[in-house]
């Protein structure tokens, strides 16, 4: 029976990428489940199958790991928002899109539930919360050019 190729080694770059991704996508679950102040590093680094030096590695704090995975959230709802609208002509017809994306994504009472925790938790750190409103001004501005 003929051996099989050894996979192809993944490069330093795509190692570190693929890593990111899978803790990204832990801490999703992770946060999304258990709330901001639940989860540690140390459980998202368990649940990925990594060491909580892993974590450090790819992100520097909670807070940091905790506003990637609210950036992501966030930006896969703006492009669902885009596709439900790319296409649409009329007023009633935007309108109607609208209605239909938000009647989808709005209102997840996990994804709100991590928001306002993580929203009150910036309320007492000025300079996060100075970059949380940067944030949400950025979200509104795509949006908005979006619906544009």
């Amino acid at each position: 029976m003929p051996r099989r190729p050894a996979p192809a080694k993944l490069s330093r770059a795509d190692s570190q990428a693929q890593t990111r991704t899978r803790l990204l996508a832990t801490a999703t679950t992770c946060f999304l489940r258990d709330g901001y102040a639940e989860t540690s590093m140390e459980a998202i680094a368990a649940a990925a199958g990594f060491t909580k030096g892993a974590v450090y590695s790819n992100f520097p704090s909670k807070v940091e790991l905790c506003q990637a995975v609210l950036d992501a959230i966030r930006a896969e709802r703006i492009a669902a928002l885009g596709r439900a609208i790319a296409g649409v002509t009329t007023v009633d017809a935007l309108a109607a899109a609208l209605e239909r994306w938000a009647d989808a994504h709005i209102g997840d009472p996990a994804w709100t539930r991590l928001e306002v925790e993580f929203g009150v938790h910036a309320s007492r750190h000025p300079a996060l919360a100075k970059q949380l409103a940067r944030r949400h001004q950025e979200v509104r501005a795509r949006v908005a050019a979006l619906i544009a």
